[in-house]
């Protein structure tokens, strides 16, 4: 769905000057994209430092996410009557922490939501919280960082991570948001995005302090970033599965 929205050659005219790698794209064309992803225009979320430093296509990706993901947070923010979202911030790239576990550090899928929290998760989104700009996105939503925005099979990988949550009863059901999830949470969560539970990086402070769908982001990142260290992280001597 977020492959087909970038696709769309009405992209290189939604904002007149703008091209689908042009970032900071300013407060008027965001609220272009907002409208034209089908979200309605007296949602718009403020245009922050995490838009600014997306490109429009990435900002695309994040509304879309936005229109289409089920929660209660995403359908409101996108189609309710109480305003824009609140922006949460979105989990960044996960880097491997000094301890030999995993961590990214805080701000960032914006999904901005949720590519979303991007981060994934923090999500907003990435991110795409999840996840994008607006976090929680696991608005799957990609973080504000230099070099290109996340692949599409990272954020689908974040966003399909983040949606299977309830149905797979994940973590005894523990909220979205609640952090200090424990050590075994953190195994269930590794495992459920496809790595090896032999391979679970160590349960540091970082984890601790970050939210379960933040987790579940990072988790998913480590799962479908194509890197060999991200691989091997994951999948241990056999990155090829």
């Amino acid at each position: 769905m977020q492959a087909e929205a970038v696709r769309d050659p009405k992209l290189d005219s939604l904002c007149p000057g703008k091209t689908r790698q042009s970032a900071d794209v300013g407060a008027a064309c965001w609220a272009r994209i907002w409208t034209a992803g089908g979200c309605k225009a007296s949602n718009v979320p403020p245009y922050e430092q995490w838009h600014q430093t997306q490109n429009l296509e990435v900002l695309v990706a994040d509304v879309v996410q936005w229109a289409n993901l089920p929660d209660d947070r995403h359908k409101q923010g996108c189609y309710g009557d109480v305003g824009p979202p609140e922006n949460l911030p979105a989990p960044p790239q996960p880097q491997v922490g000094a301890g030999g576990g995993m961590g990214m550090p805080s701000g960032g899928l914006g999904l901005g939501s949720g590519l979303g929290s991007m981060s994934a998760p923090q999500g907003g989104g990435m991110g795409m919280g999840s996840p994008l700009g607006l976090g929680g996105g696991a608005r799957v939503q990609p973080p504000a960082q230099q070099g290109p925005p996340p692949p599409a099979e990272v954020v689908q990988k974040i966003e399909s991570s983040l949606q299977t949550v309830e149905s797979s009863g994940l973590c005894g059901g523990v909220g979205r948001q609640t952090t200090a999830v424990g050590e075994t949470c953190w195994k269930e969560i590794w495992t459920h995005v496809g790595c090896l539970e032999s391979t679970t990086p160590p349960y540091v402070d970082w984890h601790n302090s970050q939210s379960f769908e933040v987790l579940i982001a990072d988790a998913a990142q480590w799962a479908s970033l194509p890197s060999t260290t991200h691989r091997t992280t994951c999948y241990g001597a056999n990155p090829e599965l």
